[in-house]
């Protein structure tokens, strides 16, 4: 009996050994002068028992912030009817409200009683949807500005295809207006999967930073190059520390993302990105701080 739990107890110490040990940061080299910037995945990351915040409310985005010390959060954004630009991830109230309807086909008046649910739960916990203006109006009387990555998603089953284009232009008009207005080029950027998007962004206005949220290759690398675009958003299991380096030689940064579990943060420090998005901040910088 003893010995087994001598060998037991053998094989815990060294389980922990291996899950603990420390990155080594000292070989770090990219656009940030070796440091590896900390952005919450949806605010703080999205939920579990010990973060119940709702994705891309504005309580999970001032968690991050302002309780686990993130660098910046990455906020998916949508549209409402009467061009307002919200937070939330997907096109359908039903995901994270009691409400029914597509946000594109709603209001903003018509958003106001759609509180999130409860992590797990149905019932309401009592917050509603924030605006991207009340994320910028809040972050700008920081001493030090957030970073804000403001990551559009065009997949629109509720608009027909003749509202699309209008609605996609309006979208890309309502973002270039609000960063203009608080003139928040230097820590408010754009991320998307759809080139066209980023290029009627670009069109409108030569001074955003602009992001591809697509994997590190070669041909985004050239493609990032050739639209005169800042870089790139990729999963993690798809941005090499080879790609990335061309990356950064062509001036470019990259952020990923899917990072939450250890091994998946010790992965996406070893690739030497820019920025890291992830869902578990708190781990994430002890890592970097070791």
């Amino acid at each position: 009996m003893g010995k087994n739990i001598g060998f037991i107890s053998l094989v815990l110490v060294l389980v922990l050994t291996t899950t603990c040990k420390k990155v080594d940061l000292s070989a770090s080299k990219n656009l940030e002068a070796g440091r590896i910037l900390v952005f919450g995945h949806g605010g703080s990351g999205f939920p579990t028992e010990k973060n119940p915040y709702p994705p891309n409310s504005a309580s999970s985005v001032f968690r991050a912030i302002d309780f686990l010390g993130a660098d910046g959060v990455e906020i998916d954004v949508q549209l409402s009817s009467d061009s307002v630009l919200i937070l939330y991830h997907d096109e359908d109230l039903r995901t994270q409200t009691a409400c029914k309807g597509c946000i594109a086909e709603t209001s903003i008046s018509g958003l106001a009683n759609c509180d999130y649910r409860r992590y797990y739960h149905f019932k309401s916990n009592g917050e509603g949807i924030a605006t991207l203006k009340d994320i910028l109006e809040r972050f700008k009387q920081y001493q030090t500005h957030p970073l804000v990555s403001v990551n559009v998603h065009l997949h629109y089953d509720c608009l027909p295809d003749v509202q699309l284009e209008t609605y996609v232009h309006t979208f890309a008009r309502s973002i270039v207006k609000l960063i203009k207005d608080y003139t928040a080029y230097d820590w408010v950027f754009v991320e998307s999967g759809t080139p066209d998007f980023l290029n009627i962004l670009r069109a409108l206005d030569s001074q955003l930073k602009l992001y591809y949220d697509a994997p590190v290759t070669p041909f985004t690398v050239d493609q990032c190059l050739n639209n005169n675009w800042q870089g790139l958003i990729s999963p993690l299991d798809e941005a090499s520390k080879e790609h990335i380096e061309l990356a950064h030689d062509k001036k470019l940064k990259v952020a990923v993302y899917n990072v939450k579990l250890r091994n998946e943060i010790k992965q996406a420090i070893e690739v030497n990105p820019d920025f890291i998005q992830s869902d578990n901040v708190q781990l994430l910088k002890q890592y970097l701080n070791e």
